[in-house]
């Protein structure tokens, strides 16, 4: 059986490196993948084939070859190697998980996460903004963004997912990711899976941080069991501890663990990084800032931000949307061919691994005039993920597509427009010249690496 596009498909094979030049090419993905990543593509075009260690790795850098294997043809393809390598950190939740298994657990977190249920996690969005930022020098100084960010996103997933204050963790936790970051490129080693089982210094270090990070949701997990809860709307933990199979037994411990650390590690993480890296680019372009602190005063009044702003703020979420172009946080993804699929560019054949790479796609010229600029008007009047003019849908699609997209979109969007908008009331982010700029590094997220700004509390700051 062969998966057909409704366009022709390029005749001959697909050019790439082959022999020694692929393996060298592999490994510069695995230690620079960004940029590897462009030089792929100024060699070969949208379509190139790297041929080695006995295996066919196909990068896809054409929109509409993207939308073929994410819509079209998604039920000839399962996960690929890197999200199965991520399985070693994560287990088998929602992002890892694949058939009829993933389609169940994410139809038991789904009412959490609709558009009204998210509405209602505005005003804790808020209030973990607001207690970070209470931390913050009150005569204004410098303060480490990255790790701040990352604060607002851990205690914002702890209260509003799982109904605990993960604060108090928040130094173990990140200890922990500094360690699984950097094993990262150690995992997608072709004898990772191997060398994962040896008692050697970097997988040992990689499988204590994991046992840290399951101890803690564990903990978290225990500590609201004997809580309960009081709320009419159930949270994810909820919803994980009250689901049952069709034999009426509960879920298993390590599936709600596995579901949980997820949630936490994923849905904190991406959001934290995003603003760090919104903050960066406003406070590079003072301007564009302004333009926003004049938004956000002009329709807010002082007042705290609610759900219902979000609509409200178009050059707050342009900001974020446009961020997120430049430094997607799923900056790439990978999926494996289960049949042969007829793209319009390229017959994939079966157990070809297939990369999609949105960070190369996000900053291609073709869709993107003067790409590397920092530009939220891209976003201001056409609507993310759908064809513009002369480019294509998939040309921008940082939560995926297709059946297999973000589940948390809509929380992270309100999320994002929420914490950007609470910050800029209260406070102004300049950068300081002499601490390290934030830069690309593709783990499991685009993280910044830790980078400092210095914030001056607004005279006008709201704490209504």
């Amino acid at each position: 059986m062969t998966s057909e596009a409704p366009r022709a498909v390029t005749p001959t094979p697909p050019s790439g490196p082959r022999g020694i030049a692929a393996l060298r090419s592999l490994e510069r993905l695995r230690v620079d993948f960004l940029a590897e990543l462009g030089r792929l593509h100024d060699a070969y075009g949208d379509v190139c084939l790297i041929s080695g260690a006995g295996q066919r790795y196909l990068v896809l850098f054409h929109p509409d070859d993207v939308e073929r294997v994410h819509v079209g043809a998604a039920a000839s393809v399962r996960k690929g190697f890197a999200i199965r390598r991520a399985r070693r950190l994560l287990g088998n939740g929602i992002i890892t998980s694949e058939g009829e298994f993933h389609g169940s657990q994410r139809r038991i977190v789904h009412p959490c996460l609709q558009r009204r249920r998210v509405a209602g996690y505005a005003a804790d969005m808020v209030a973990e903004t607001d207690r970070v930022v209470d931390d913050f020098p009150a005569a204004g100084g410098e303060v480490d963004l990255e790790r701040a960010m990352g604060n607002i996103g851990l205690g914002i997933i702890g209260r509003t997912m799982l109904g605990v204050d993960l604060r108090g963790d928040a130094a173990v936790v990140y200890r922990a990711l500094d360690v699984a970051r950097g094993q990262f490129a150690a995992t997608l080693a072709p004898l990772a899976p191997v060398t994962s089982l040896l008692p050697l210094p970097g997988p040992l270090a990689f499988r204590s941080a994991r046992r840290t990070l399951r101890r803690v949701v564990g903990e978290a997990i225990d500590s609201r069991q004997r809580a309960g809860t009081a709320d009419d709307d159930p949270d994810l933990l909820d919803l994980l501890l009250a689901s049952r199979d069709d034999a009426g037994r509960p879920m298993p411990r390590r599936q709600v663990v596995d579901e949980a650390l997820t949630m936490v590690l994923a849905g904190h993480e991406t959001v934290a990084n995003t603003l760090a890296w919104t903050l960066h680019l406003l406070g590079r372009h003072p301007e564009l800032r302004e333009r926003l602190v004049d938004e956000v005063d002009s329709v807010l009044g002082g007042a705290t931000p609610t759900a219902e702003d979000a609509e409200r703020l178009p050059w707050v979420r342009a900001a974020f949307l446009e961020t997120l172009r430049l430094y997607p946080q799923c900056y790439s993804m990978t999926r494996t061919a289960l049949e042969p699929i007829d793209c319009p560019h390229v017959r994939i054949e079966r157990g070809w691994e297939i990369i999609v790479p949105q960070w190369t796609i996000h900053r291609d010229p073709r869709w993107w005039p003067d790409p590397e600029r920092f530009d939220p008007t891209r976003f201001l009047d056409a609507a993310p993920g759908r064809a513009t003019g002369d480019r294509p849908k998939y040309a921008y699609f940082p939560f995926s597509g297709g059946r297999r997209a973000c589940i948390g979109q809509p929380f992270s969007m309100l999320e994002g427009v929420m914490v950007l908008a609470r910050l800029l009331q209260r406070v102004e982010l300049a950068p300081v010249a002499a601490s390290p700029q934030p830069s690309p590094h593709a783990v499991f997220t685009l993280w910044p690496g830790s980078f400092r700004m210095h914030a001056t509390p607004r005279a006008s700051a709201a704490t209504a």
